[in-house]
């Protein structure tokens, strides 16, 4: 089973349509063999659209080999926005860690005014974010039995938190607040292990800080080797 982390790109294009208002975010490059679950995940910011190209990766194999990937993913999002500049996203990979700006090619219509772009200090672009601090975490669950993922709620103003899990090893079944926290529930789908990763965004202060949670999924018939041993 996989584990996430950011995926190496050599090419990067955006572009947007004005009729179906959609965003679209194109990447290229070679990830490493056994890399699946491709995604751009939109992260909060102030200074723009920021994306960061995120896979999952597993079993890891040595020596380590590489395979040719395209990844193309769409968004719905109004452009150009009243409060952010809509000329350029910020997306960050394996090779540009700290972000690299890719300009938005408009189709479908005529592109936005200048004009609608300049939005003064509310546009600059935010500083780069401080590299998150990982928590270790471990969870140990049998196969067809639910566990909870909990959260903090308190975040400043425009922060947010997101959760991040192997969708072909797990399934959230729901969320909830509970006692100032939010509480995820999710069902493992097959034995093994994984990881959940969950992040707090401070938007205003451009921190992230994310706690990984190793899950190890086990059958009954495991348990009970063990209890026999």
């Amino acid at each position: 089973m996989g584990f996430l982390g950011l995926i190496p790109a050599t090419d990067l294009a955006a572009s947007y349509n004005v009729r179906t208002r959609q965003l679209t975010l194109f990447a290229k490059g070679e990830a490493r063999d056994f890399t699946y679950g491709f995604t751009f995940d939109r992260v909060p910011s102030l200074g723009g659209l920021k994306f960061e190209l995120l896979g999952w990766t597993g079993p890891l194999k040595d020596p380590a080999s590489y395979s040719p990937y395209v990844h193309e993913q769409a968004f719905a999002i109004q452009l150009p926005s009243p409060v952010f500049p809509s000329d350029s996203v910020l997306i960050v990979d394996e090779n540009h860690r700290e972000g690299v700006a890719v300009d938005i090619r408009y189709t479908g219509g005529l592109p936005p005014a200048t004009a609608d772009q300049d939005t003064g200090a509310a546009g600059a672009a935010s500083p780069s974010p401080t590299p998150a601090t990982a928590l270790d975490e471990h969870v140990t669950v049998m196969l067809g039995e639910n566990f909870n993922i909990k959260a903090s709620t308190s975040t400043p103003p425009f922060g947010a938190v997101t959760i991040k899990f192997d969708t072909t090893v797990l399934e959230l079944l729901h969320s909830r607040i509970e006692n100032l926290n939010i509480v995820w529930t999710l069902r493992p789908l097959r034995s093994g292990t994984t990881q959940v990763v969950v992040t707090t965004h401070f938007t205003i202060e451009p921190v992230q800080f994310s706690t990984f949670y190793d899950v190890k999924v086990i059958e009954y018939s495991e348990v009970m080797q063990t209890a026999n041993t």
